[in-house]
């Protein structure tokens, strides 16, 4: 399984620097489609290859649907950068909300203190900064990663876990 998937994105990142936009596209999205949560590798160049093919409602497209498939807050926060780019600030909001009320995590909390800063009238910014900081800082200090097998937590993606010597066990930690 890990070769595989260190495989498709190795692909992808080929077709990328080949300019081929569409079949880089077509890795990410077989990538994507057996683990959703690989998504914070591939982000860049899948942006990237709906931008140059000029189809970043599609872009959009594609992550909700993803999002509907399996959660994960890295996909959710950027499904709201999009919305905000697109629809402005109170839609990605509303989608944000209602997300958040199914799923919580501390980086959304932050993203929703965020976007209700643009909302409110200046004299109120400086509280949702204070917010926004004390949120931040309580997100960095959560492990981005955790060993499926032993358990064993990381702030970065190692493909072998270093304590159980697993390899492909690491996954995002579900409290961010």
């Amino acid at each position: 399984r890990f070769l595989r998937q260190f495989a498709f994105i190795l692909s992808s990142e080929n077709f990328v620097r080949q300019q081929a936009y569409a079949r880089a596209m077509e890795m990410i999205h077989l990538l994507l489609a057996r683990d959703p949560h690989l998504y914070p590798l591939v982000k860049t160049n899948l942006k990237q290859c709906y931008r140059q093919l000029g189809t970043d409602e599609g872009y959009l497209g594609y992550l909700q649907s993803l999002l509907a498939i399996k959660f994960t807050s890295t996909i959710l926060l950027e499904v709201t950068v999009e919305l905000e780019a697109v629809k402005g600030p109170q839609a990605a909001l509303n989608f944000l909300i209602e997300h958040l009320r199914r799923n919580p995590t501390l980086a959304g909390l932050d993203r929703l203190i965020e976007l209700n800063s643009k909302l409110v009238p200046a004299e109120q910014k400086e509280d949702f900064h204070i917010l926004s900081e004390l949120i931040g800082s309580l997100n960095r200090e959560q492990a981005g990663y955790k060993c499926q097998n032993c358990g064993f937590t990381a702030t970065t993606l190692h493909w072998h876990c270093p304590s159980c010597k697993r390899w492909n066990s690491m996954m995002p930690a579900a409290n961010r």
